[in-house]
């Protein structure tokens, strides 16, 4: 039995556990919140989205903690393909939501949503690709503790420079927009615009590090279990920031009504 694996794989699933935890007590304390300007609107897509983006991590995130037992080598490929999928569409479905906001933001361009669906169809075309190129798993003798899947470096760093190169683009378009209305056009903002752009650049800041993170393991230990860590941490942010945007921009829209909001 290699002690040292199996020791870093029980750390991962506490690590991933605290993820969990941490994901319940934002839908908690948000909840009262939630009902208000989410449960009690009427049905949107943006609502659909949400929704989506908001419990899906709740099902893919239970399952990566889970001790299996004897677990074989298949058992283990459908396992961590079923929680990947799942972790990049939800992954897929929130950066919909940013693009939503920006797209708005240019007054519905056609060319900003060719833009955006081109960019999410080649983050779902590397996703496939980095599936279909995954490493054989390593799971560890004597039972016990979950299998090992790893990817090669080339599959992993796909997808992050892809998550990494769309999060750039929409923030980038975000600041470009703020920058031609409230300083070329002259353009007063309001408390919700503000709150808008505001919002959209924190959440850029928050993810990158972790983006980043998941790179530089990737390059390092592409085998090891250190990327299904950051992995679960990056999934579980990514769904309470993007769910936070939209609740925030509701919470202060019905406040300022002055401005349509998604």
């Amino acid at each position: 039995m290699d002690i040292a694996l199996v020791t870093q794989l029980q750390s991962v699933s506490y690590v991933k556990v605290s993820c969990l935890a941490l994901l319940i007590y934002d839908i908690v304390i948000k909840l009262d919140s939630e009902f208000q300007h989410i449960w009690s609107a009427n049905w949107t897509y943006i609502k659909i989205l949400y929704l989506f983006t908001r419990y899906l991590p709740l099902i893919d995130t239970s399952i990566t903690f889970r001790i299996w037992i004897n677990v074989d080598g298949q058992s283990c490929n459908v396992f961590e393909t079923v929680v990947t999928i799942l972790a990049a569409l939800g992954i897929g479905v929130a950066e919909i939501i940013l693009m939503a906001r920006t797209y708005a933001l240019y007054n519905c361009s056609k060319k900003i949503l060719i833009v955006f669906i081109s960019l999410w169809l080649v983050f779902a075309a590397v996703v496939a690709w980095s599936v279909s190129t995954w490493s054989s798993p390593r799971i560890p003798a004597g039972g016990g503790i979950q299998c090992n899947f790893g990817s090669s470096s080339s599959s992993g760093l796909g997808n992050y420079l892809t998550l990494m190169v769309s999060e750039t683009l929409v923030v980038l378009l975000t600041i470009w927009r703020a920058v031609s209305l409230f300083y070329r056009d002259g353009i007063k903002p309001t408390s919700l615009l503000r709150s808008f752009y505001r919002d959209g650049i924190f959440y850029y800041i928050s993810l990158l590090p972790l983006i980043v993170s998941n790179i530089v393991v990737v390059i390092v230990d592409p085998l090891g279990p250190h990327p299904n860590l950051i992995n679960t941490l990056l999934r579980v942010i990514h769904s309470i920031l993007a769910c936070r945007l939209i609740l925030h921009l509701r919470e202060l829209n019905a406040i300022d009504q002055s401005v349509q909001t998604i």
